[in-house]
């Protein structure tokens, strides 16, 4: 390295500044390079000796040129002087004057003159550290093994830091040895570059003779191409070496020396060659003939050598006879490379070439592109191109002719490219332009054609440098990929391949790879030997798992590759015809014209009739070829179309239907007519871009065949044939379709055309009409009605070739449409012509008729091209399913209305109970398909305003009524039905593309006249550039949505015809059958029912089962572990808390679930007819109890009996009911245990799901667990957002109807509610229409804002989501209405209890029968939600308090606080208030009186009249409407919330028994905090007691009734005391621990401390932290002398008070920063808190003073001998030293009597006095109220109270110690508890006698302490 260093900088040294100086290194460094180069040997004493004479040398170089620097010895020798430009002396520093030492440099200078002294110095260094380094290798063994070079340390002589970069030198020069030096990679690579230096030699003279244009450089332009053409060029070039490299160093020597600094004495030109060069490139090109002639010198001493050892030549004769043969670094190839010295580099060169000769070709084809497309187009280029359609025309129609012919194509293209090259070259020539004139005859713009031009030095190196690399590109095809690729591309000859071969060649390779790795291992430095050979045992056993581990995974992704890679072939060839076909029809509707004709007739022909498709693309090709040749012919300037165009003659006014303006944009009359523009070719800028996309279709033709021919390869080389059914996945079958989910999705992907390519023709053709929406396609719809009609698909199948043969014509007959007649003729068609019947351009358009105004759009014709390649494939598809083999693969194509018959079994297994997540999916298509389509349908007519989308809402409404109904009806009849909503469907589009006439046509007259219709139909042109003249509904025209809902249409169609269907069908008459049966859905529910835990509850306990893990996990010191346990912990918890949660969700649902799975089960068995045991008995038992149980409610009767008033016989009955009941349930609960595989299989499916499945399962099982609610909410929300009279019905028919139910609501109510929102839907829809005069934009704009605008409040407003929430309603409804319609409840039970209304209402009506059913039920739940009730209360109080804004007309802009205090308050706040505060009353009132009928009265009021206000008054109040108003949003939705729990607790009746206060119900903190908050809050405990005592029915007093009231507050907080020390005993002598003293004493003394030092906090906090600023709005300054009138006064306002800003303050703390009392002052204000007053000099008022005062001032001035100080000024006397305050002057002017003022030696702006004024932060408004009191008044207000209240806690606890200290309060608090008890029954004798035990019990101390004792101390 140091010697290369050293060369490299010797030559940098000659060619920086050629000099007769620098001439010694130029010299020196050719002779080295040659002596290397003729392998003589250089000793290491030679070396040292050279290195010693260039460093002498150097130095005295160095020397000079410092001398010369001086001013004497460029006085001397002049720089101008012919010496100092010969010897290379530039005078970098400029002489200067002796008396400076500045140094003036030289910049006039090229930038070699500064880099060569660099230069100089680096070479100087390197050389004698080469020297240096040098002595020190002389200790070196034979063997090349280093010493140890530590010793190098104990030299003091050398920095350590030399020693280090001397030690690192030596032994990067020294390298390796032995057979690591051999092995050694960057040996390897020299010796790859060397042995492949005739190459780089060639390439280098080549890119020289390009590079440097002359006659010289021109010899080795053709020396080069001489040795290329011949076949021994490597034997050859080595020959020429020596002449070679001797011809390059004199171009190098002439051209140093003319690149000396000699141009007045040496010529500067030969010719038209310039000599001025640096020569730097000379010797880069020089180095590779350097090289070549090494490389020959040492092939010579080879074959002497051999020639003195046969035995040796024997031994290597093979490795030398391959080494010959290789190129660049692929050395060996895998199946040759055996042999110990197989080398990495040599397995990778092999498969290196096996890609190099596969891809090279395409690399040459890209040249080929790229030299006839660059630049201008000529014509050397056109037969560049013509070469390359040739060549590709005959590799697509004759593969074996062009395999045979591809090696003369290759030397034909180098010989015409050489030809090119010389003929370009030599043009460049003086007199040469000339030569080819004469010789050929060719004018210069003919020349100029062929390319033989004259280019200028940047475009001439363009121009041969492309034609020179893709000359370079062909000859290495030509000669080193030739034969692999012919090799690789033979399909007679296949070599059968096996994945055994390619796994064992990439367990070679890692093995080498491992092997390279250990060998360079062992030749590290010393010390890491060292390290390695202590770890020596480790190292292998780590290395081979690695290895073992990368051999795995490289032959896994070798795999993976092989089989993407296969797939993606196996696609292509299945599906490239059809890209073709696509981008060549693509391609040619781009550009219409007689040519593209050709394309397309072709593959029209082609697609249908598949035998034709091979001979379509040979064709295609050849045609292509010839359009590209035609238009790259077009481009040549000898072509001017300006020579043969016609100007067509512009008819009269009266004698075409054009207007004026339409004749200038006519293609006849705007422009002279070019003939050739109707073949298809013209003039452009850009032939590439004009000719891509025909070089596309060739690429992609061409692509075509490579597909299938590496297909045959392919299947030859895997010794199988081709599957015998063009699928991908050739394994899959019908009969693996339901193995699971990924085997389906292969035979969708293998079959999915095959089964569903009908319906996707159908989406075709609808597509087709929706792009064209003109009157052609009208044919297209009559092909569809008349497919549609057929309904059967072997009927279908019978016309679908005359389809087909349509399809083909019809394309054609459009494209000659498009491409009209040749504009030359000058002849208009005759639509154009004058006549009685105008045909104005729109029409001419609609009808797609030839024009060459309004020109037919031909890209709109691929959508015709895709429906005829699909129904091409349909076609054959209806040939294939015929065939066995595909009806075994793919199954059969039947489509019978009932498919079992003449089935019989049903052949699709049963998914009902999903086993897999196939299943699931085959749920969700086949179970719930239908509701989802008819969704789609829904949404197809509501998002479109039109009679059509009104149809579509009729329809969806009549299915949905229908339900599941339907499905279960026999299937003849179900398709029936689906039929005529798909042919409206069809009827639909047809008719919108009919109707496209009035609006693309005959718009204008429509807007004029018929605005309704347009309205009425949704008529809107999808064409652009049409009027606009009354509203259209634009986002409401064309068939997308159509488009979509027959997609769906036909999907569920399919749906019905399937045999999976089947399951469902049978699933469904299951639950019909449960439904008719009559039998009871709940469970058994026992008295005593497990107690719910909540969901933290459950959470911990899963966590409990995680702690495990986690303490397992959470061990470790280091900080990064600990962070990791600390994430592993949060995951650990979060999956805790989603299991908990999951699991809580379950526990809220356990009895839905059950009952679900019990019924699953039991369809089951009925699907399945399998008897078991207890049938029987279950039947009798409910026959015996079905004429009862269908008129009652199924609830346990047994204690209700007990305690109503009912008679025995008939309690007796009931409870022999009710026993049987219980035994019908049992019976169930047997049957149940009968176990099926399939039930199991689907509990084990679901139970072993995923977190967020199951997650998913639950929250699915709540929704359908309360779905009833569910639908209460959409009903909710949706009228809160409508806020329309036509949405308040439900929601009151809710609160009213359903809500009030007994014991749910029936059927009747849900039907109303389906009914009612469908007729709700149709009547908003029918008020969407534009043509009412209230929906016009008008309207609509000037009544935007206001609440009764009449369409808005009735909800018949026209908006743009006006049916998104009615959507949401529906869509809840029906999914309520099936669940109830597959459990039971929903179905036979209610049918019931429909028809025992119906029996009711034939003797009452049917109000007073609802209300009698209310309030006389028999069987009820009593239920207490009134504390539920009460919270809804409060929170809607605390809703009216704080948005009191919203219930006033303009009190937005006000708090309550500034309401308050200037005494307004609004009307409608007030009102809400006290209503509110009244309902609570009344509503406690009615709870306590357990009235019934008066919360039932309450309920009907409140309901209308909270409705009325709500919606009605309170916008009328407010001047907003309701959905603008978030407030009262919100406070209707709790309001709602409240009439929910009303309903509910009217349905369920009040509690028998109301036993205190619902807070005291459990003993526990929470309730203990809850009830002492709840008695803080003023007059709320006095408030409920008195009202208690009023409406209770009781014997005591207020007083009393207080009294134990008071008792059972303080029994129950001493009761949760008690618990608590239960709960954590404390175990007596033992200490009080910390945690409980710190905790509760800490945050004593922390509350104590606070509120001791609240006041000093709050009042400095206030103003510092979250003080506001205050500065001043006005500054009035006042100069009084003593009690005199004032001298001066002036007042400044906002405009003259400027704020600091940030640098002002800075420059302010600057000014006073060594004044620390000062600086004390200025940092409690921030520059936000200073202002600057800049007071005008000049006072605002005269000087008002009696002459008398005069006199006495001026004789009180005249006495005074010192200053005076303003007494009134108030200086910040902090910022001043020493006291010494500012001077002023005060000026008096007698004319006016008035003062001015100035700061004394003022210099600027003296008629200004500035005064910086600090202000202190104020308080905000918010906490005035308590800033406002100031710290002593906070201290007296606030502390001194609080102060009181805690004392009250402390003091006088002796006094109550025997009331609070009880021990035991048990018995005290069963006796209050007792005296509610009997309060409640009516007992009132027994409550005065254990009132009066109670207050005996207070007043006796030794009974006290009896009733207190604990139970075991008795």
């Amino acid at each position: 390295m140091g010697r290369i260093l050293a060369v490299t900088l010797l030559a940098l040294a000659g060619i920086t500044l050629p000099s007769a100086f620098s001439a010694f290194y130029f010299l020196l460094f050719i002779g080295v390079c040659t002596w290397w180069a003729c392998h003589f040997p250089i000793s290491h004493l030679g070396f040292n000796a050279l290195c010693v004479m260039v460093a002498f040398f150097t130095g005295g170089h160095l020397v000079c040129l410092y001398l010369y620097q001086s001013s004497f010895a460029q006085d001397m020798f002049s720089p101008a002087g012919l010496w100092a430009r010969l010897f290379g002396l530039k005078a970098i520093i400029k002489p200067g004057n002796c008396s400076s030492f500045d140094i003036n440099l030289n910049t006039q200078h090229d930038w070699p003159v500064y880099v060569n002294p660099g230069i100089l110095f680096l070479l100087y260094i390197s050389v004698t550290i080469v020297l240096k380094i040098s002595s020190y290798s002389l200790g070196r063994t034979d063997k090349g093994t280093l010493h140890c070079a530590f010793t190098l340390i104990e030299d003091d002589s050398l920095p350590l830091i030399c020693v280090y970069i001397s030690e690192l030198v030596m032994f990067v020069c020294a390298g390796l040895s032995g057979e690591a030096a051999a092995d050694n990679p960057l040996r390897l690579v020299g010796r790859m570059i060397l042995h492949q230096s005739y190459i780089c030699a060639l390439i280098a003279m080549m890119v020289w003779s390009i590079t440097y244009h002359s006659w010289l450089t021109f010899v080795l332009l053709l020396w080069s191409c001489v040795i290329w053409m011949l076949r021994a060029r490597q034997r050859f070039a080595t020959f020429c070496s020596p002449f070679i490299l001797l011809y390059g160093l004199v171009l190098c020597c002439l051209q140093y020396v003319w690149a000396m600094d000699l141009e007045t004495e040496l010529p500067q030109h030969i010719g038209t060659m310039s000599l001025r060069q640096l020569g730097l490139d000379r010797l880069l090109f020089t180095l590779t003939f350097w090289l070549l002639l090494r490389q020959s010198v040492k092939d010579m001493f080879s074959r002497k050598k051999r020639i003195t050892a046969p035995l040796q030549e024997v031994t290597t004769g093979g490795e030398r006879e391959h080494q010959e043969r290789q190129f660049l670094f692929f050395s060996l190839s895998l199946s040759e490379s055996t042999g110990r010295n197989e080398s990495i580099l040599k397995v990778f060169g092999g498969l290196v070439m096996s890609l190099y000769a596969k891809y090279w070709i395409y690399v040459c084809g890209g040249m080929f592109i790229m030299v006839s497309f660059a630049g201008k187009l000529v014509a050397y280029k056109i037969v560049y191109m013509l070469l390359f359609l040739l060549c590709l025309c005959l590799y697509q129609v004759y593969y074996s002719l062009w395999r045979r012919l591809l090696k003369a194509f290759w030397w034909l293209v180098v010989a015409y490219t050489m030809v090119v090259l010389i003929a370009i070259y030599t043009f460049q020539f003086e007199d040469f332009p000339g030569y080819w004139g004469n010789f050929t005859g060719f004018t210069e713009q003919q020349l100029a054609d062929m390319g033989l031009e004259t280019f200028k030095l940047s475009e001439l190196f363009t121009s041969i440098v492309i034609p020179g690399f893709f000359l370079l590109a062909c000859i290495l095809q030509l000669h080193y990929f030739h034969k692999p690729f012919m090799k690789i591309t033979d399909l007679e000859n296949v070599t059968p391949i096996h994945s055994l071969i390619r796994a064992q060649a990439f367990h070679r390779i890692l093995n080498l790879i491992l092997a390279k790795i250990l060998i360079w291992l062992q030749h590290t430095p010393l010390i890491l030997v060292c390290i390695l050979t202590l770890f020596s045992e480790v190292i292998p056993s780590k290395w081979g798992l690695v290895m073992d581990r990368l051999m795995v995974l490289s032959s896994k992704f070798s795999d993976t590759l092989t089989h993407v890679q296969s797939f993606i072939w196996r696609v292509l060839e299945l599906h490239i015809v059809k890209i073709v076909a696509y981008f060549v029809v693509w391609v040619a509707l781009l550009e219409p014209s007689a040519m593209n004709l050709v394309l397309v007739l072709l593959w029209s022909f082609a697609m249908p009739y598949g035998r034709f498709r091979a001979m379509a693309s040979c064709l295609s090709t050849i045609w292509v070829c010839v359009i590209i040749v035609c238009k790259m012919l077009y481009q040549l300037s000898a072509v001017n179309p300006a020579e043969y165009s016609n100007n067509c003659t512009v008819p009269m006014v009266n004698e075409t239907s054009l207007q004026p303006d339409e004749m200038l944009n006519s293609t006849l009359y705007k422009a002279p007519v070019d003939p050739a523009n109707w073949f298809g070719v013209r003039k452009d800028a850009t032939i590439l871009g004009y000719t891509k996309d025909h070089l596309l279709v060739l690429m992609l033709l061409v692509f075509e065949a490579t597909v299938y021919r590496h297909q045959i390869h392919h299947y030859r080389q895997q010794q199988r044939s081709p599957p015998p059914i063009p699928i991908i996945f050739p394994q899959t079958t019908r009969d693996t379709l339901d193995k699971g989910l990924l085997h389906c999705i292969k035979y969708l992907v293998d079959y999915s055309f095959y089964k569903f390519g009908l319906e996707i023709c159908f989406l075709m053709t609808v597509n087709v009409i929706g792009q064209r929406m003109n009157f052609l396609v009208i044919i297209h719809g009559c092909w569809l009605v008349a497919m549609m009609v057929q309904r059967r698909r072997a009927a279908i199948a019978k016309i679908w070739s005359k389809y087909c043969l349509f399809l083909v014509v019809f394309m054609i007959y459009q494209y000659v449409l498009c491409v009209g007649i040749p504009p030359a003729l000058c002849i208009d068609y005759p639509w154009r012509w004058r006549t009685s019947v105008t045909i104005h351009s729109a029409l001419v358009k609609w009808i797609y008729l030839p024009d060459f105004y309004t020109i037919p759009n031909s890209r709109n014709l691929i959508s015709d091209f895709l429906l005829l390649i699909c129904a091409s494939q349909q076609w054959a598809v209806f040939e294939n399913e015929k065939k066995e083999e595909w009806m075994v693969m793919g199954g059969e194509n039947k489509d019978k209305p009932d498919p079992m018959e003449d089935m019989p079994f049903n052949p699709a297994p049963n998914f009902i109970n999903c086993r897999s997540y196939l299943d699931m999916a085959k749920v969700l298509v086949f179970r719930y398909m239908y509701w989802f389509v008819l969704s789609v349908v829904f949404v197809t007519g509501a998002t479109r305003i039109s009679v059509f989308g009104l149809g579509y809402l009729m329809a969806c409404f009549f299915f949905l009524l229908f339900g599941t109904r339907l499905l279960i009806k026999p299937s003849r009849t179900r398709l029936v039905l689906w039929d005529c909503l798909i042919m409206y469907n069809v009827a639909v589009i047809i008719s919108k593309n009919i109707l496209s006439i009035l609006a693309c046509v005959f718009v204008l007259k429509m807007q004029k006249n018929f605005c309704w219709i347009i309205q009425l139909f949704s008529l809107v042109c999808t064409v652009k550039g049409y009027y606009d003249q009354c509203s259209l509904p634009v986002e409401e025209a064309g068939i997308i949505w159509d488009s979509i809902c027959f997609f769906f249409l036909l999907l569920q169609r399919r749906v019905f015809l399937s045999f999976y269907f089947l399951h469902v069908s049978a699933d469904l008459q299951a639950s019909a059958r449960q439904s008719d049966s009559g039998e009871e859905d709940e469970s058994f529910q026992e008295e005593q029912k497990p107690r719910q835990q909540t969901a933290f509850q459950v959470t911990c306990f899963v966590l409990m089962h995680h702690s495990d893990f986690t303490a397992s996990q959470a061990t470790g010191s280091d900080i990064v572990q600990r962070i990791l346990d600390i994430l592993k912990f949060l995951w650990v918890l979060f999956l805790a808390m989603v299991d908990g949660f999951t699991i809580w969700l379950n526990m809220l649902t356990k009895q839905y679930v059950d009952t679900s799975t019990l019924l699953s089960e039991e369809r089951y068995l009925f699907i399945h007819n399998i008897s078991q045991v207890g049938i029987s008995l279950k039947q009798t038992l409910s026959d015996v109890s079905l004429a009862f149980f269908v008129e009652k409610d199924f609830r346990p009767l047994i204690f209700q009996c007990g305690i109503s008033s009912r008679r025995p016989t008939e309690c007796l009955f009931l409870f022999v009911l009710q026993f049987v009941q219980f035994c019908s349930f049992l019976c169930m609960l047997y049957c149940r245990t009968f176990s099926v595989e399939e039930l199991i299989q689907s509990r084990e499916f679901y139970s072993s799901q995923n977190r967020l499945l199951k997650l998913l399962f639950a929250l699915y099982n709540v929704l359908a667990a309360h779905s009833e609610l569910v639908c209460y909410f959409i009903i909710m929300l949706n009228n809160l957002v409508t806020a329309s009279v036509i949405s308040l019905v439900l929601p009151i028919l809710v609160f009213l109807w359903a809500m009030l139910s007994v014991p749910r609501p029936s059927k009747r109510f849900w039907m109303t509610a389906i009914i009612y929102t469908e007729v709700m839907v149709v009547v908003k829809y029918l008020f969407q229409f534009g043509f009412f005069p209230w929906n016009t934009e008008y309207k609509l704009k000037l009544n935007e804002d206001k609440p009764f605008f009449p369409p808005r409040i009735l909800g018949l407003e026209k908006t743009d989501n006006y049916i998104r929430y009615d959507l949401l309603q529906l869509l809840v409804l029906f999914f309520h209405r099936s669940l109830l319609q597959v459990a039971r409840h929903g179905g036979a039970v209610n049918d019931t209890i429909d028809r025992n209304t119906d029996r009711l209402n034939n003797v009452y009506k049917p109000t007073c029968g609802f209300f009698q059913n209310i309030l006389h039920a028999e069987y009820r739940a009593a239920t207490d939600v009134y504390a539920l009730m009460f919270l809804t209360d409060v929170v809607e109080f605390i809703i009216i308090v704080f948005g009191f804004w919203a219930f006033g007309k303009h009190s937005a802009a006000t708090d309550i606080a500034s309401s308050l205090s200037e005494d307004q308050v609004p009307e409608a706040f007030l009102v809400m208030l006290l209503i509110q505060f009244s309902t609570m009353i009344i509503d406690r009132a009615l709870y306590l009186r357990k009235s019934m009928l008066g919360k039932l009265i309450f309920q009907i009021i409140l309901v209308f009249g909270i409705h009325l206000w709500m919606f009605f008054i309170l916008p009328a109040v407010t001047e907003r409407m309701f959905n603008h108003n978030s407030v009262a949003q919100l406070w209707y939705f709790f309001k709602c919330i409240y009439f929910t729990l009303s309903a509910y607790q009217i349905r369920c009746g009040y509690p028998t028994r109301i036993l205190g206060n619902f807070l005291t119900k459990k003993f526990n903190h929470l309730n203990l905090f809850l009830f002492q908050g709840f008695r803080l809050v003023p007059f709320l405990v006095e408030l409920r007691a008195v009202m208690d005592w009023v409406w209770t029915d009781t014997t005591l007093s207020l007083s009393d009734w207080m009294c134990v009231e008071d008792i059972y507050a303080n029994i129950f907080i001493i009761k949760c005391s008690r618990e608590t020390e239960k709960k954590y005993p404390q175990p007596r002598g033992q200490k009080k621990k910390r945690i409980v003293k710190y905790g509760m004493g800490g945050l004593i003394i922390l509350f104590l401390i606070c509120i001791i030092w609240f006041p000093l906090l709050f009042i400095s906090l206030v103003k510092s932290v979250v003080g506001v600023v205050n500065h001043p709005v006005d500054v009035t300054v006042t100069v009084r002398l003593g009690g005199y009138e004032p001298l001066f006064t002036m007042s400044v306002q906002q405009q003259s008070i400027q704020p600091f800003t940030e640098k002002d303050y800075n420059h302010l703390a600057k000014l006073f920063g060594e004044n620390a009392v000062a600086m004390q002052f200025i940092t409690l204000y921030s520059y936000e808190d200073i202002v600057t007053a800049n007071i005008e000099g000049s006072s605002g008022s005269v000087w008002r003073i009696s002459p008398p005062s005069r006199q006495e001032l001026i004789k009180e001035l005249l006495g005074s001998t010192g200053d005076m100080t303003l007494p009134e000024a108030k200086p910040v006397s902090r910022l001043y030293k020493g006291k010494q305050h500012s001077n002023i002057i005060l000026v008096f002017y007698s004319a006016q009597e008035w003062w001015d003022i100035s700061i004394a030696g003022c210099r600027e702006s003296c008629g200004v006095l500035p005064m910086v004024i600090f202000n202190d932060k104020v308080s905000p408004p918010s906490l005035g109220f308590l800033a406002g009191y100031g710290i002593m008044g906070l201290y007296v207000s606030v502390v001194l109270v609080i102060g009181k209240f805690v004392r009250g806690f402390f003091s006088e606890i002796s006094h109550s110690i025997m009331f609070e200290e009880l021990p035991c309060v048990d018995r005290i608090l069963k006796l209050c508890l007792d005296i509610f008890l009997v309060r409640e029954t009516g007992e009132l004798e027994l409550e005065e006698e254990l009132y009066s035990k109670l207050i005996f019990l207070y007043r006796s101390p030794e009974t006290m302490i009896k009733w207190t004792r604990e139970k075991n101390e008795e």
